[in-house]
């Protein structure tokens, strides 16, 4: 409640101020409605020959080292931006797998063995081949070893190793 009163009595103060304050003076002053007009300027001397009029120079003569600089490599500064984080680093791919050797190309046919020493027989398409331990068939395939029951051949151009089931030694 006082202060409401409190504001009353500010309030009514107020209203005395305005009612009971001497008006305003008059003014005797003289306001234009015209803008003031500017003063002529003189006329500019014609120029001569001792003072000729300057050329504009190029930018690249003026600033060289910036005449050359690529603008589209700068970034877009107005462009968007993304918050996302940036994708994982591609992992180094595994060396590439070496391509598989070739199928056998030799059908076994027999084997005889002469004293202590082993031959085997081999035959591809109409061709039939007499071989022994280290002999090189093709300038492919080398004998490696003959055991029965098994004849080991290497692949000379990858050193793959074949094994071909030759049966017993009876």
């Amino acid at each position: 409640m006082t202060r409401l009163r409190m504001l009353m009595i500010v309030l009514a103060g107020a209203a005395a101020l305005v009612v009971f304050s001497d008006p305003p003076a008059p003014r005797h002053e003289v306001v234009s409605a015209l803008p003031a007009i500017p003063a002529p300027r003189p006329a500019m001397p014609a120029r001569t020959q001792e003072h000729p009029t300057p050329r504009l120079l190029d930018r690249g003569l003026l600033y060289p080292a910036r005449a050359n600089v690529d603008r589209t490599s700068h970034p877009n500064l107005l462009s968007g931006r993304s918050w996302a984080p940036p994708p994982p680093a591609m992992a180094p791919s595994p060396p590439p797998t070496p391509a598989p050797p070739p199928e056998f190309p030799f059908a076994y046919v027999g084997k005889q063995r002469d004293g202590h020493v082993w031959q085997v027989f081999l035959s591809k398409g109409n061709a039939t081949f007499v071989l022994g331990e280290g002999h090189t068939v093709e300038q492919e395939y080398q004998v490696i070893k003959i055991a029965p029951p098994v004849l080991t051949m290497m692949y000379l151009p990858m050193r793959h190793l074949h094994q071909l089931a030759i049966g017993d030694a009876d």
